[in-house]
């Protein structure tokens, strides 16, 4: 994995607010979506929602399809946001 990206910077800042601001997860549109696997969509979606879905709510899918973009993948986004998240060690 590669350095951490601004989302996972701000993860602790966010997740430490008395009111939990609702944030968009965007999923990597310039990668991920146009070239990404089937199993690279997923593992995407698991990051954005690790870094910023704590099971309090706030957090809304947001995926962007451009022309380039397989229809599978977008359906892959929105599949695997619905999947329930691995339990966190506290």
């Amino acid at each position: 994995m590669g350095p951490p990206s601004r989302m996972d910077r701000r993860q602790a800042s966010f997740r430490s607010e008395a009111i939990f601001p609702i944030l968009r997860g965007e999923i990597d549109r310039q990668r991920v979506l146009p070239f990404g696997s089937l199993a690279d969509v997923p593992a995407a979606v698991m990051r954005v929602r690790a870094a910023l879905d704590d099971g309090r709510g706030g957090v809304i899918a947001q995926c962007e399809r451009g022309n380039r973009d397989p229809v599978e993948n977008i359906a892959v986004v929105f599949a695997a946001w619905e999947e329930p998240l691995p339990t966190r060690s506290t």
